[in-house]
């Protein structure tokens, strides 16, 4: 695996998403050199596309395809 996307659901009956998730997540990128997109996630009850996480946004991706 190179490259994981993450992002809450949206829409009428979208799960809540915890940050600590998208936190954990992009810690085990890091950790095995994995790139780390971030779609998406709630924001003060709003839904947030490319949102901030500690600071950066998270818009990893590799290159070549």
């Amino acid at each position: 695996m190179d490259w994981v996307i993450c992002g809450a659901e949206s829409g009428y009956n979208a799960r809540p998403m915890q940050i600590n998730w998208a936190r954990n997540l992009k810690d085990q990128c890091g950790e095995a050199n994995v790139y780390f997109f971030l779609k998406q996630m709630n924001v003060d009850g709003k839904l947030v596309k490319m949102p901030e996480l500690d600071g950066h946004k998270w818009n990893e991706y590799p290159m070549g395809g």
